[in-house]
């Protein structure tokens, strides 16, 4: 089987992204599916909602390495709180060996965060090892926006924004072969 049309993105799978009133869809069920996919996983230039934790081993990547300090045009973003008082979670639970790569997280948490804002959404939790987050990409509006809990973290050239708890919580498993080069936090 070989495709004769390959963009290798969401919409291939059913995303919708915005509709054309700009308003969000739940495309989690579109999402796992493409990111679980024997296949590369290049996200076009949309904002992608989801409802529930997507889980990611494989390398995710945004359309284009945008360097110009802004959101990255491929955006995968919380619709709702995922996590309750006690018990957050992320909107990508990066598994090991997922990399991501010139994309947006947005755990949509309350923008900016203020004194006693919380919430209960982390952008992504990296739970297994050799997590990469590079080409740029941007976590931002989580309670933290990177958790870390796997072994050999790698963040590179990213930028992590507007949390309510930590832009980056090193609590777990983090230690001396974790990596954090030209990052904005």
């Amino acid at each position: 089987f070989q495709r004769l049309d390959p963009n290798w993105g969401p919409k291939e799978y059913g995303a919708v992204g915005k509709d054309p009133t700009g308003a969000l869809t739940d495309d989690h069920l579109q999402l796992q599916a493409w990111m679980t996919a024997p296949q590369p996983h290049i996200g076009d230039a949309d904002t992608y909602g989801t409802t529930v934790v997507l889980n990611c081993a494989t390398t995710v990547q945004g359309p284009t390495n945008f360097n110009s300090g802004g959101t990255p045009p491929f955006q995968i973003t919380a619709m709702s709180e995922l996590g309750t008082s006690g018990h957050n979670q992320p909107v990508i639970d990066a598994l090991g060996y997922c990399r991501l790569s010139g994309v947006a997280i947005n755990a949509n948490g309350p923008s900016p965060m203020g004194p006693g804002v919380t919430s209960y959404t982390d952008a992504v939790r990296a739970d297994g090892n050799h997590v990469t987050v590079d080409g740029f990409s941007l976590l931002e509006n989580g309670n933290d926006n990177l958790l870390c809990a796997g072994k050999y973290l790698w963040v590179k050239d990213s930028i992590l924004r507007d949390a309510s708890n930590d832009n980056l919580n090193a609590g777990g498993s983090c230690g001396a072969n974790d990596k954090f080069l030209s990052d904005i936090f």
